[in-house]
């Protein structure tokens, strides 16, 4: 069977009852080629790990997981799967976002492809990141920061650095708004 007779009879129904087909527009791309060796069974038994609802709500992968909740499957991400396999394939260098903040969550339509800083930006707009306390390196408590920013006894840097066992240089951070910034709003 040759590549085009493989994408052809790759064609079925998605989880919706829509057709597609796991094959975009450049064949060359490694990703794409994978998707192409992928046989109806595999496609049918991926989709069968995705417990679909409506379209607008999650459809969340209910196989293996990775530690941070994105599914695996195959060795690919879940999400990114899904989305090639009813939208073709993701540009090089890009990203899948997801539009509901839900990292097990499968449904194209919630999926958007994007670069890695528009996801940082992301986090940092749920409140996903890990700034300030959910940092794990922190040696100060939000309390704390809020003291340095407020500095009611109008000490120094150096003296407020040495109260809070930090160096000057955080201090400075902190006050600038460089550091700790969605405190000093």
């Amino acid at each position: 069977m040759n590549l085009q007779q493989h994408i052809e009879s790759s064609k079925i129904n998605g989880p919706k009852g829509d057709w597609y087909s796991p094959i975009g527009p450049d064949l060359n791309d490694e990703w794409t080629i994978a998707l192409a060796n992928m046989s109806p069974i595999q496609i049918a038994r991926f989709w069968s790990r995705v417990k679909t609802d409506q379209d607008f709500h999650c459809w969340e992968w209910t196989g293996q997981k990775s530690a941070r909740g994105y599914g695996r499957y195959a060795g690919h991400m879940a999400h990114r799967l899904a989305y090639e396999l009813v939208n073709g394939p993701i540009a090089d260098g890009l990203v899948m976002r997801h539009k509901c903040d839900n990292p097990s969550c499968c449904n194209p339509k919630h999926l958007v492809p994007g670069t890695s800083k528009q996801n940082a930006q992301d986090d940092v707009l749920r409140d996903r990141s890990s700034r300030g306390v959910r940092n794990g390196r922190s040696k100060l408590s939000v309390d704390q920061v809020r003291h340095i920013l407020r500095n009611p006894e109008h000490l120094r840097v150096r003296d407020l650095a040495s109260k809070f066992g930090v160096s000057p240089a955080t201090v400075s951070l902190i006050r600038s708004g460089e550091r700790w910034s969605h405190l000093a709003k």
